[in-house]
């Protein structure tokens, strides 16, 4: 009997570890959308407080059990993870290879501390073998960026050209910040937007 994918619905609430950006680079980033204010109606902009990587998505609906075994699990692991620095570079919407288009981002700079970091994550977290996790994204697969905007329709082609010209425009300075903490994140829809909860906080070694 064929074994069917898990996580193949959408939750109203999931669980993820991230990697936070301080203030000003927020502020900074707020002020490159600004470029962005007649599509307001075109899109979905992340609010500034709520800008983060994606270090790995865990799933929904994970139980208290699986929670607290994740967090003791990976406990020394970041403890002995030394502070790296991450630098944010190009603007782009939609991924490679990607036939519908619909994500405005920042690319993060290949960095081998971070994909290590998130290999070393999957790993030991796989190796928990919980039901309620997702593996859906494997370390290797797993596209570092920002997500700041989503759009709420179809891109036609017209449109996509006018979308991609609009970046190519904005000139701006990489932007370059050193992750100290990792936290482990809640995201709940609320009234079709999601509300973010810091479950946990993982220090890196200083």
């Amino acid at each position: 009997m064929e074994r069917k994918p898990k996580f193949k619905k959408k939750f109203n609430q999931r669980l993820f570890l991230a990697i936070k950006l301080p203030l000003e680079t927020r502020r900074e980033i707020g002020g490159i959308l600004t470029n962005f204010d007649k599509e307001a109606r075109n899109f979905s902009f992340v609010e500034p407080e709520q800008l983060h990587l994606t270090l790995k998505f865990l799933g929904g609906d994970i139980s208290n059990s699986s929670q607290n075994a994740i967090i003791e699990t990976l406990k020394p692991i970041f403890a002995s993870t030394p502070n790296f620095k991450i630098v944010i570079d190009d603007m782009m919407f939609g991924f490679a290879k990607q036939q519908i288009s619909k994500v405005l981002y920042f690319n993060c700079t290949k960095n081998e501390e971070l994909t290590r970091l998130a290999a070393e994550v999957n790993y030991r977290i796989k190796k928990l073998d919980l039901d309620d996790v997702s593996f859906i994204i494997e370390g290797k697969k797993l596209i570092f960026h920002l997500t700041v905007g989503r759009l709420k329709h179809t891109a036609n082609k017209t449109y996509k050209r006018a979308l991609i010209k609009l970046i190519d425009e904005i000139k701006f300075e990489p932007f370059e910040f050193e992750a100290d903490k990792i936290f482990m994140v809640r995201s709940e829809m609320r009234l079709n937007q999601p509300k973010y909860t810091d479950v946990y906080t993982f220090n890196l070694k200083k």
